[in-house]
């Protein structure tokens, strides 16, 4: 409702209509005049037009409340997401593997991070936490990229025809979802389909491999910072949905390539986006 208002991912306006609706907390009639008014004095300074979007909002969600029948036998269903599970199974063994990453982050993961994501906090033993690396609170480093929480509606896709390779989206990035990689002809000739390289713009530092945009679908929040800093348009939102098992099937591959953050100095823009984030998926 809020995208065909014009409101984006503004959705307050929304929920807050079919509350007054569904509540019945006050008169629904009164409910709404007031809730008017409310959004006039406090939007009316930005111009008509956002006052009237606003409006549309509340009578377009006020059309959309369906109502959801919840079949009785879901109250006997078990709680386990066995999806879920395979997915921090897959995980711990990529921290597993990933000498980068703090030796007990796996152990840490498989015992505490991942009974927590599936609501099973209540079940986890006190020795759990009893490692001298766990005591007092520490949570070891490099978990967060297990997490894969998928919370954006939509992701940055890039248009490798338009990208010049400046790096201006990965600095820009708060939580360092999005990426540049280098790759060699082998790493190009055994890619997915999707991932599309181009040769590297450089000089020597870079020549003879291939590069690439790449952002992580399920770690991104949608903030769209890296689309509006972009000089070139090269980069536009699509609906996780849409993108999401090819894009996180570049991503999977791009986090193989080798590390070649060697070839750059840390102290220009460009060069410091292929070293490896100092926080990331945060």
């Amino acid at each position: 409702v809020a995208e065909e208002c014009g409101m984006g991912r503004m959705i307050n306006v929304v929920m807050q209509s079919a509350f007054f609706k569904l509540s019945k907390v006050m008169g629904f009639e009164e409910s709404i005049q007031l809730y008017k008014n409310t959004i006039r004095k406090s939007y009316g300074h930005r111009g008509e037009a956002v006052v009237q979007k606003n409006y549309e909002m509340i009578d377009k969600a006020l059309d959309a409340i369906t109502e959801i029948t919840v079949p009785a036998e879901w109250k006997n269903l078990s709680d386990r997401m066995l999806n879920y599970e395979q997915t921090y199974d897959k995980a711990i063994g990529v921290l597993a593997k990933n000498k980068a990453y703090h030796m007990n982050a796996a152990e840490f993961t498989k015992n505490i991070q991942a009974p927590i994501a599936l609501l099973k906090g209540d079940d986890i033993p006190v020795s759990a936490f009893a490692s001298d690396e766990l005591v007092g609170g520490k949570v070891p480093l490099g978990t967060s990229k297990v997490e894969k929480r998928g919370v954006a509606l939509e992701v940055p896709e890039v248009d490798m025809d338009k990208c010049t390779q400046c790096n201006t989206c990965a600095m820009s990035c708060p939580h360092a979802v999005i990426r540049p990689f280098l790759l060699s002809q082998y790493e190009v000739d055994n890619k997915p389909a999707a991932f599309d390289a181009r040769p590297a713009k450089g000089g020597a530092e870079v020549a003879g491999l291939h590069y690439r945009i790449q952002v992580s679908p399920y770690d991104c929040t949608g903030c769209e910072v890296c689309v509006n800093a972009c000089p070139d348009n090269a980069l536009s939102m699509k609906h996780l949905s849409e993108v999401s098992e090819t894009s996180g099937k570049n991503w999977e591959y791009a986090m193989g390539l080798p590390d070649r953050s060697s070839r750059f100095d840390t102290t220009s823009l460009k060069g410091s986006q292929f070293h490896q984030p100092l926080l990331e998926f945060h």
